[in-house]
């Protein structure tokens, strides 16, 4: 549907045809055939001053699309932006930390001088030779998707993403996570394609229950599919955004106090993993629920990635971070640094936003230069330097989960040469 825009008289040349209502988002007129005998199209009639049989209004709930005023009332019973009434799970921004008050804006690489940055860089190297940051490789494999990798119709990029389901469920099956009598929960579900890797390793054990977690909808659902082959699959899907998700308050967990959970998630954006975390062990349930204010969390497999999107206020790494020299300012460098990791992708065309951030101009004591040449970093050293970036964050989640109870590690699942975002969270409460 067009959005909104300015109205200007641009012609399409010799018989005008269509919708004179200028898009300003898309830089060109609407594509819709203007109604017979008026310049505008019947979304965007309201703007015209000529007048109609069925004369057409915004609508009140979303002045994006419009409405026929007659039909109003049935409209808003329908209207996709209408109000929708909040499911019990939803308790509005319970997975963010609010006892840090501090706001500091958005701070680009530019607002740090050079020797901000390297004091950031000497501290993530006494953190690499206090070997804390030493990930070791687990590249693991499942049987479920070895007739899948060897089909010549998948291409390279096919083949990649089955290649790091494969090792996210060897990695699980290695650590003991698949079960009978357990609830999984993937989050960031999206059309849930690791979900339907994981129904086929675990979904024949009694007792257990998926929970697939998006805060949208999309479409072409692989778990849709499973419904159907699976008649006995026991699966819900959840549409909320993790920062308001109270896993206690979700029925099929609430009347199974006693099943344990196991989260999973391939490459949850940033601070999303964080969030993801925090509803696993959650800090300020509703006092007057009768449940154990902690769930019984069994396992967690968690493929992070898109470190430059985390967040201070829902970051659970920010003990660990303090212990180790870092403060709040610094964190707003390290997840803008992470970035760096990825410098040898970017294509022939010129630099990302984020090499353009770190290319902007700061002062030194000869004059303006760009960040990266007052630093004097190679592409490979910056690469070195935003993957510990990368690591540290990653750490610092890792040891949350230990001071949670849990023991695992964090591990390169796959190659570099699969994904550059080649890190994930392995863990379990140790039964």
């Amino acid at each position: 549907m067009p959005c909104c825009g300015t109205i200007t008289m641009q012609s399409n040349g010799g018989n005008q045809q269509k919708c004179i209502f200028y898009v300003e988002k898309r830089k060109r007129n609407c594509q819709f055939k203007a109604a017979k005998g008026f310049q505008y199209c019947g979304e965007h009639a309201f703007h015209s001053d000529q007048p109609t049989k069925k004369p057409r209004i915004p609508c009140p709930l979303d002045p994006a699309h419009s409405v026929y005023a007659s039909q109003l009332k049935k409209h808003l019973r329908i209207c996709n932006s209408r109000p929708v009434e909040r499911p019990v799970y939803y308790v509005k921004s319970i997975n963010i930390d609010t006892t840090d008050e501090r706001y500091m804006g958005k701070k680009d690489l530019a607002s740090f001088t050079p020797s901000d940055i390297l004091e950031i860089i000497r501290k993530l190297r006494e953190v690499q030779e206090a070997n804390l940051v030493d990930f070791e490789e687990s590249i693991q494999h499942h049987e479920s998707l070895k007739g899948e990798l060897c089909l010549e119709s998948n291409g390279p990029s096919a083949r990649k993403h089955l290649e790091q389901l494969s090792s996210i469920l060897g990695n699980m099956e290695v650590t003991r996570l698949f079960a009978p009598d357990h609830c999984y929960i993937e989050y960031g579900a999206g059309k849930g394609r690791l979900s339907q890797w994981i129904f086929d390793a675990a979904a024949d054990y009694p007792g257990t229950h998926f929970i697939l977690v998006d805060k949208k909808n999309v479409r072409h659902k692989r778990d849709l599919h499973h419904k159907e082959v699976r008649q006995k699959l026991s699966m819900e899907r959840i549409k909320i955004d993790i920062q308001d998700l109270d896993l206690t308050k979700v029925p099929a967990i609430k009347e199974n106090p006693g099943r344990p959970v196991i989260a999973y998630c391939k490459h949850l954006c940033g601070a999303a993993t964080d969030l993801a975390l925090r509803s696993l062990f959650p800090r300020h349930s509703d006092s007057s629920q009768s449940l154990p204010r902690h769930l019984q969390i069994r396992g967690v497999a968690m493929a992070t990635c898109c470190h430059h999107c985390c967040n201070w206020a829902s970051y659970v790494g920010k003990g660990f971070l303090g212990r180790h020299g870092f403060d709040r300012a610094d964190f707003e460098a390290l997840i803008r640094l992470s970035s760096w990791s990825v410098c040898g992708s970017r294509d022939k065309s010129g630099a990302g936003e984020a090499e353009r951030e770190s290319h902007s101009q700061v002062e030194t004591g000869e004059g303006k230069e760009t960040l990266t040449s007052a630093l004097g970093l190679t592409i490979p050293e910056r690469e070195e330097v935003g993957e510990l970036a990368k690591r540290l964050l990653d750490a610092g989640r890792m040891e949350f989960l230990i001071h949670n109870g849990m023991m695992g590690r964090a591990a390169l699942y796959v190659k570099k040469e699969i994904t550059l975002q080649n890190t994930m969270l392995i863990a379990t409460n140790g039964t």
